[in-house]
């Protein structure tokens, strides 16, 4: 299942949740995490989510969505 921005758009807010890593887990992504989670996602090819963190029991360290076209 691919995530898309509406989706993104509502769960925006959980971003300071350990929960997130549960909410988004089941969402295509590319695990690129060796020691810690580094998952990436690519919504409807004009934004990508990167998510990294030690911990899925805490919050991400790092969230950045960025527009890639």
């Amino acid at each position: 299942m691919k995530l898309t921005i509406n989706t993104l758009k509502r769960v925006i807010n959980n971003f300071d949740s350990p929960d997130i890593w549960d909410y988004l887990e089941k969402y295509e992504h590319n695990d690129l995490g060796s020691g810690v989670y580094y998952w990436k996602f690519y919504i409807e090819d004009s934004y990508k989510l990167t998510i990294i963190g030690k911990d899925k029991n805490n919050r991400a360290d790092k969230i950045r969505i960025e527009k890639i076209r």
